[in-house]
This record gives C-alpha cells, structure tokens and sequence, in this order.
C-alpha cells in the first residue's frame, strides 16, 4: 500500500514538473517573440531598402534611435546617423581641414559599432587615442550591420568616400 501511495505522490510530482517546464519554454517562446519583435522594429527605424539594385539596404539619413537589446541583458545604444547615412552625430564636409589626418571605417557590425553608442565604437576610440598624443585625426563610421563585401565597396564608391579625401581607408570584418 506504501509503495502504492509513494508511486502516486512519484507520477502526480512528475507531472506537475514536466507541465512546468513545458508551460516554462511556452512562456520563453512568447516573450522571444516579442523581444524580437521589438527588436525588428527598432531595425525598421534604423535601415531603409537602398535606391541601389546592388545592394538590399542602408542606413536611413537622420535616424536617432535609443536601441533596446533584444539579448535580454538590458543594455541601450544610441545610435545617430548623419544627413549622408554615416554613423556619425553631425554630417562631415567633404573638404578635410587643414592639418587632421582622416580615416574611413568600412566594414560590418563591428566597425558600426553594434552595441555601443556612437563616441564608444572602435573608430572613435581611436580617434579619442590620438587626441591624447596631440594629433589631429578625424574618423568617418562607414560601417553597417550585416553587411559584406558588396555593401562595403557600395559605402566606398556610392556614398562618396572618396570625395572626403581619406589619408587610410580600414577595412574591417568578422569571420
């Protein structure tokens, strides 16, 4: 009769825990959903589909967004892009002032810069580095999320990289 009872108490706790976790995954799933949901949102405010056949999208000019992390680990980037696209607060003059060395960042997420705010991405690290050692060097964030080879040669020719007379063009990417 013991073994009856303890057999019992054995199959109704198994049951409660398999339903916990089941209901558990349920739960998870709906708030992935959700998550990335807000997250595909807030990607709609930054890129727009290109005017360009040879590539899918591009930053759109004059976004300022507060971007949510979809990862659950509750960090917030501010991302801004300039009049031209760039990741950059204000827009740049073509014509490079007298003195500044300038370096163009191409490349995917991490020359962007994904999950940082504009003045914390690498580039602008750098530059902050060579202010301390009192030279004058302006970075241009020509980086974009997701991108390849053909979005970065698009970013070089068509959003006139060139016409800001870069003294080195770095080229960077994530295997």
């Amino acid at each position: 009769m013991v073994e009856k009872i303890a057999l019992i108490c054995f199959s109704v706790l198994l049951a409660f825990f398999i339903s916990e976790c089941c209901l558990g995954l349920a739960a998870k799933q709906k708030t992935n959903r959700l998550v990335r949901k807000h997250y595909l949102e807030q990607l709609k405010r930054l890129y727009t589909v290109s005017s360009d056949k040879a590539v899918s999208y591009e930053h759109r000019p004059h976004a300022n967004i507060q971007f949510q992390s979809s990862k659950g680990d509750n960090y917030t980037m501010h991302i801004v892009t300039n009049s031209q696209g760039l990741r950059e607060d204000n827009d740049i003059a073509f014509e490079k002032p007298v003195n500044v060395r300038r370096i163009i960042g191409l490349g995917d997420s991490v020359v962007f810069g994904a999950s940082v705010d504009n003045n914390k991405t690498f580039l602008k690290e750098m530059e902050h580095q060579f202010e301390k050692k009192g030279l004058a060097v302006e970075t241009l964030n020509f980086g974009i999320g997701f991108s390849n080879p053909r979005m970065e040669y698009y970013y070089l020719k068509y959003k006139n990289a060139d016409r800001y007379t870069p003294d080195i063009i770095l080229l960077g990417f994530c295997l």
